[in-house]
């Protein structure tokens, strides 16, 4: 038995393991799973699909109707400082004006289209990959910290961090010279509209995941703290309001924890990343930064 043949095996036990492990959570705790899909359900309508819906329709707009100039100062300085080509530039500002998963959606666009290599992608997807600036400053900030001070600060924390860590994973090649990219397409917006319906159908499918699972082990583990853990490991949007309910620390130590969960966004964001992202493309990358 060669050693692929035995890969294979082994993950077709596996993947059966899991499947029974999955159904016997269906059965034993079928309300649990009930609640978790109406919870998900109402969080996608009340915020997933009212955020990135309009979003993918404009992103849509611009990527088809924008020229990408090399020459500018703003993309002469995005290619000093991370030594990426600047077509990547709008996928760079999308990722957090529009947040997740529009960057990356944008940036394999770009890949698609040759505008970017491989190795480019691989780079800037962790970059871009944010939560809105509409989710951190207004359902943050405001909706919880009533501040619109702390929601701002959360989200340059986001942004900085984000530069520092692109900056120092940077790596020392010669970008490949372009002339300006001219990138107009015919824009349908029918098409466009089907798209972003299709798109936020599909996100709006892993919070609903995510929910299910995360009612499920609510259900079974008690302790509020670890559980918050688990929480912004897993799922952003209930995380930060489990952070924010702790009562054994201060506000200052909630924004902190509340900063890394944004920037850290959690096991339900990456899957969205992975589902836009082709598979040549290195998925441990992208959780390693």
């Amino acid at each position: 038995m060669n050693k692929i043949t035995k890969i294979k095996e082994n993950t077709n036990i596996l993947t059966l393991l899991l499947t029974v492990f999955l159904t016997a959570l269906l059965l034993c705790f079928r309300s649990e799973v009930k609640n978790g899909i109406y919870d998900g359900f109402i969080l996608s309508y009340t915020l997933v699909i009212p955020t990135v819906f309009p979003f993918f329709i404009l992103s849509d707009f611009f990527g088809k109707n924008l020229n990408y100039k090399r020459k500018g100062r703003i993309s002469a300085t995005f290619e000093r400082l991370f030594l990426i080509n600047s077509s990547a530039l709008y996928a760079f500002l999308c990722g957090y004006i529009c947040g997740f998963p529009m960057g990356v959606k944008l940036a394999k666009k770009l890949y698609d289209e040759q505008l970017i290599s491989k190795e480019e992608l691989e780079l800037i997807c962790p970059l871009v990959n944010n939560p809105s600036i509409i989710f951190v400053i207004s359902g943050v900030g405001l909706g919880l910290f009533k501040s619109f001070k702390t929601g701002l600060v959360l989200y340059l924390s986001i942004i900085l961090s984000s530069i520092i860590i692109g900056i120092a994973l940077r790596k020392k090649r010669q970008i490949p010279l372009k002339s300006d990219i001219n990138s107009r397409q015919t824009y349908i917006l029918t098409d466009s509209i089907r798209e972003a319906g299709l798109n936020s159908l599909y996100i709006s499918s892993f919070v609903i995941f995510f929910s299910a699972l995360l009612s499920i082990i609510s259900t079974i583990i008690k302790n509020k703290y670890f559980l918050t853990l688990l929480y912004t490991l897993s799922e952003i949007s209930n995380s930060v309001s489990l952070i924010y309910d702790l009562s054994i620390i201060d506000i200052n130590q909630k924004i902190s924890l509340t900063a890394f969960s944004l920037s850290f966004s959690g096991l339900c964001v990456f899957l969205q990343a992975f589902s836009f992202l082709p598979k040549e493309i290195s998925k441990a990358i992208y959780l390693l930064i």
